[in-house]
């Protein structure tokens, strides 16, 4: 009698613990996910923020913009309110619109195109040269374009919040809101059906009647041949194991991240399993919502000329890139793989001559905590010497970690034009002169 009593204890014991587990890990596991989140979304919208392109939304059938950045805006002339939720025919964007069909029809067949030049009309009624780019993407329950243009005449969403819920231990076994079992492991290592709680059978439908003394074939229990082989993978472990599970009960598909915990009799032989099962479909919508968030947020990277990043500054150790787009590696001609082995092999391009002015405006914005902007050159590894143009925001973190959002933009064409009319200016300017002297 002694030893029974000493087993039900034990056994209530294993059922606290298991149950105190399984919930500490459902809490991690949505705080987790509800950072992620909150990270991508972030990530997203520094983007937008930041990227110096005029970029926008819009959906495919009707060209009806949904969202437009600040860069867009200025490059339109109207006002944000006056784009969103027009049309480009009814902004009369299109110079020529058999472009506008021919573009449509090249995002239906590839999903994405690239420089794609056409003439565009602005607010003020001059038409401006532009390379498009855009990427098909599915949003708000229709297809959309997510596009980026380069103005060549001179040369961001998904909001999810987590609401946390709180998962209280009220009681062993009948008390709690998930699934609590019992499996019985006979000597000739058959498992059999011994009890469940109400959650249990609120959640599956099932009776203890139906099931109990009775193998899960027996039972005909939702998916028993996975089931015997997880009791039967427990059993060989001989300690707790996790795993997540997909049960159709009911008539609809349903997820579960399921624990089983080997008890030992006073033989040293397994003669039950206490299994516990938390129902976590809302984990798998969230999932679902950040993968999307996160296809948004490459397709982005994808298509932006300029190299888009997050860089991560630790004082006293190394700097870690945590976001770096394509574009980097045909602007600096490094790869990614390299430049995430050796962050610095980045700033070593810095041609010498710029280096103290680099290293002075990025002190200044620090020091302030604000923009950085400056320009300054690079020898590339194949001996060019580019220019570049940085903009970029600091942010401190709370482990004192200091990340900037940013893009850098090749300016060499650019610099190139500014440096040969400053060069004509001059000898206009001395041609000038010397006329007047005669």
């Amino acid at each position: 009698m002694g030893k029974s009593l000493n087993l039900i204890l034990f056994s209530s014991s294993i059922i606290i613990v298991i149950l105190a587990t399984i919930v500490w890990q459902n809490f991690k596991q949505r705080q987790k996910l509800a950072i992620a989140l909150q990270e991508s979304e972030a990530k997203f919208s520094n983007i937008l923020a930041t990227i110096p392109d005029p970029m926008w939304i819009a959906t495919l059938a009707e060209g009806r913009l949904l969202r437009v950045n600040k860069a867009m805006v200025d490059f339109l002339g109207y006002s944000e309110e006056e784009i969103l939720g027009k049309t480009c025919i009814e902004l009369n964007l299109w110079h020529n619109t058999e472009n506008l069909t021919q573009f449509r029809e090249k995002l239906r067949h590839n999903g994405i195109t690239k420089d794609f030049e056409v003439v565009f009309r602005i607010a003020s009624g001059e038409l401006r040269t532009v390379l498009l780019s855009g990427s098909l993407s599915y949003l708000q329950q229709q297809d959309c374009v997510i596009g980026v243009l380069k103005d060549i005449t001179q040369r961001q969403e998904i909001e999810a919040q987590l609401k946390e819920q709180e998962i209280f231990l009220r009681s062993i076994y009948e008390g709690v809101e998930h699934s609590v079992f019992v499996v019985d492991v006979t000597k000739d290592l058959e498992f059999r059906l011994v009890s469940f709680n109400r959650a249990n059978q609120k959640l599956t439908g099932l009776t203890l009647e139906s099931i109990q003394g009775k193998t899960p074939e027996e039972a005909q229990i939702p998916s028993w041949e996975s089931v015997t082989q997880h009791y039967q993978d427990c059993l060989d472990a001989g300690e707790t194991i996790s795993y997540e599970e997909e049960v159709m009960l009911q008539g609809r598909q349903t997820y579960w991240y399921t624990t089983l915990t080997p008890l030992y009799n006073l033989e040293g032989r397994i003669y039950r399993l206490i299994g516990t099962a938390v129902n976590i479909n809302q984990l798998k919508e969230i999932q679902a919502q950040l993968l999307i968030r996160e296809e948004q947020v490459q397709r982005i990277l994808a298509i932006s000329p300029a190299v888009i990043y997050s860089v991560v500054e630790n004082p006293g150790q190394t700097i870690r890139f945590e976001q770096l787009s394509q574009a980097f590696e045909e602007i600096l001609e490094i790869k990614l793989a390299v430049v995430a082995e050796d962050p610095e092999v980045a700033f070593k391009q810095i041609h010498p001559e710029d280096r103290d002015g680099y290293i002075e405006a990025v002190a200044n914005a620090l020091a302030k905590m604000q923009v950085f902007n400056h320009q300054w050159r690079i020898i590339t590894s194949s001996g060019k010497i580019k220019w570049l143009e940085a903009t970029s925001r600091p942010e401190r973190r709370d482990n004192g970690e200091i990340v900037w959002h940013g893009v850098v933009q090749d300016i060499s064409d650019r610099r190139r034009i500014e440096l040969e009319l400053q060069a004509k200016t001059e000898e206009l300017s001395s041609s000038k002169n010397q006329l007047s002297s005669i």
